[in-house]
């Protein structure tokens, strides 16, 4: 039977609405926000890797043109994908990136 592993690595600080791609032997998050709505909202650039079995998130150096959230992601053809989204202000974005 699948389901969550029983000793996941965690991710300081958690995401809200980022990328996630698989990369070769990588899990990639790109993106998104960290912080609350009580206290404010930073839209990340940096790219999260942990290698597959996921088991420590390290800062991969690969990281977005353009700091966003909420933004269409993909992969394939050995790319990540992030287009469009919105910046800490909720401005729309009409940027498209590709990595690594």
């Amino acid at each position: 039977m699948g389901g969550a592993a029983a000793d996941p690595a965690e991710m300081r600080g958690g995401r809200l609405a980022p990328g996630l791609a698989t990369y070769r032997n990588l899990l990639l998050v790109f993106g998104g926000g960290t912080g609350s709505f009580e206290t404010h909202w930073n839209v990340e650039r940096v790219t999260l890797g942990c290698r597959i079995p996921c088991s420590a998130w390290t800062n991969t150096g690969r990281n977005l043109q353009t700091a966003s959230w909420y933004f269409a992601w993909a992969s394939g053809g050995g790319h990540i994908y992030a287009a469009g989204g919105q910046d800490v202000d909720l401005n729309v974005l009409d940027v498209a990136q590709i990595g690594p």
